[in-house]
């Protein structure tokens, strides 16, 4: 009887490198189990027990000829950090339907999975605090329409499915701005709060985002639930505005022997949301998913990390 396998899309990014170190010492419920990492890039280190495969998804020529997966994880894709508002709809909109929707499409119809895992994001919603999984959609951004159409055709694949919305994620090799702030505390870097500081967001660490992304293995044999129409909300489920967020990293950069100088400035971006939060009670209630990494822990985390000699250096918004 061949293993079960298991493909990760966006193998060499943020999130994906991270899950891929989850997955590496994780026992699942299918038994043993191959895992395949899918990128067009080459990752910066690779795990002896992943199979590595670069090939670009969004191309027309790709093609898949292994054996059929349990299920995809599809991380791969075009990150909203990237989408900063100022170049034009259509300026931006080719990167994120190539990479975002034509590159969901040709998983679904050239590797056609069991399951597909989607991670999607809280930007669809547009402006708001503790949103549902039901709320309008206010979306205003080509990397918006890009994942919303790609969630339309997972629901009309005929695979089972589950949609994960994605709030702030925050975790070593991250983009967001919870790792600029740590990285410039320790690098003695100003920082501007947009907003005044009174910009909100729903935090979430990455770790937490990989438990629900395995999680999704394991709850068809604990639940009554099927692999169809599940979309969930996944963040910390925690409003943080700004300010507050820079306190607490102050406040830790002390402990680490660190100062963090920040001021709060009363302009924002063009591309810039102020306030995105998310309600989490459909994943808790149907999943039993909760986030287990706190706050203080996670800001811990980010410095132990950006103290290391070959940690990256996260963008600013300009250099997004």
């Amino acid at each position: 009887m061949s293993d079960a396998v298991i493909i990760v899309t966006g193998g060499s990014g943020f999130i994906g490198s991270n899950l891929l170190d989850f997955l590496s010492d994780a026992e699942f419920a299918f038994g043993k189990t191959r895992i395949i990492s899918i990128d067009k890039r080459e990752p910066d280190f690779k795990l002896p027990n992943i199979e590595y495969v670069t090939a670009d998804l969004s191309k027309p020529d790709f093609h898949y000829v292994g054996q059929k997966p349990e299920a995809v994880i599809h991380l791969a894709g075009y990150p909203w950090s990237k989408v900063k508002g100022d170049q034009g709809w259509l300026a931006e909109a080719d990167d994120c339907f190539q990479n975002n929707t034509v590159a969901t499409y040709n998983v679904l119809s050239k590797i056609r999975p069991n399951k597909i895992i989607f991670s999607s994001t809280a930007n669809l919603y547009g402006e708001g605090r503790k949103l549902k999984e039901d709320a309008p959609k206010q979306i205003s951004s080509p990397y918006g329409y890009s994942k919303w159409v790609a969630e339309e055709v997972i629901r009309k694949s005929g695979i089972e499915y589950i949609i994960f919305r994605f709030g702030t994620v925050v975790g070593k090799r991250g983009r967001t701005f919870p790792s600029r702030l740590v990285y410039s505390a320790i690098h003695n870097l100003p920082v501007d709060l947009f907003y005044k500081g009174e910009a909100y967001r729903d935090l979430i660490s990455v770790d937490d985002i990989c438990r629900a992304l395995t999680s999704a293995f394991f709850f068809p044999k604990n639940s009554d639930l099927k692999w169809s129409d599940n979309t969930y909300n996944v963040s910390m489920g925690m409003e943080i505005s700004g300010a507050i967020l820079a306190e607490t990293v102050a406040k830790k950069a002390k402990e680490y022997g660190y100062e963090l100088t920040y001021k709060l400035a009363d302009y924002a971006p063009n591309g810039f949301v102020k306030e995105s939060t998310l309600s989490i009670n459909k994943i808790h209630r149907q999943i039993g998913w909760e986030p287990q990494v706190k706050l203080d822990d996670l800001v811990d985390t980010l410095f132990k990390y950006y103290e290391e000699p070959d940690a990256k250096e996260p963008p600013t918004w300009e250099s997004l």
